[in-house]
C-alpha cells in the first residue's frame, strides 16, 4: 500500500452516459399455460450523445417502440438475464429505426414487476 507521489493524479474518471428515463409501462403478457399476467417496466434510455436527448423527448415513436417489444414478451423472457438482454437490443433497434438515427445505445430496465 502506499500514498500517491507528488505529482501523480488520483482522480477516478467515471464514465456517465446521459440516461434519459421513460415514464412506467404497463402492458398485457402473452398468456402462458392459461393465465394472465401483466408487466410493470420502469425504462431508462442510454442516449449516444448530449443532443440525442431532443429526439427522445416525449416522442410517441419512442414508446410505440418499446410497447410493440414488450407486447410479444412471455414472462419467461424477463426471468433471465439473456431474455431480458434479447428484449433490450429489440428496442435499441426499433427505436433508432423508428427515429431514423442513432439516438439510443442502450436500454436498462429500472423495475420490473409481474402480477
Amino acid at each position: 500500500y502506499g500514498s500517491p507521489g507528488a505529482g501523480q493524479d488520483v482522480t477516478m474518471e467515471l464514465s456517465e452516459v446521459p440516461l434519459h428515463p421513460l415514464k412506467p409501462f404497463f402492458i398485457p403478457l402473452r398468456p402462458t399455460a392459461g393465465t394472465e399476467k401483466f408487466l410493470r417496466v420502469n425504462i431508462a434510455l442510454e442516449l449516444s450523445g448530449k443532443h440525442a436527448k431532443q429526439f427522445v423527448n416525449n416522442n410517441e415513436k419512442v414508446r410505440g417502440a418499446i410497447v410493440q417489444i414488450l407486447l410479444t414478451a412471455v414472462p419467461k423472457d424477463l426471468e433471465y438475464s439473456h431474455g431480458k438482454k434479447a428484449l433490450m437490443d429489440k428496442m435499441i433497434a426499433a427505436i433508432n429505426h423508428s427515429l431514423e438515427k442513432t439516438v439510443v445505445s442502450g436500454v436498462r430496465f429500472t423495475d420490473v414487476v409481474i402480477l
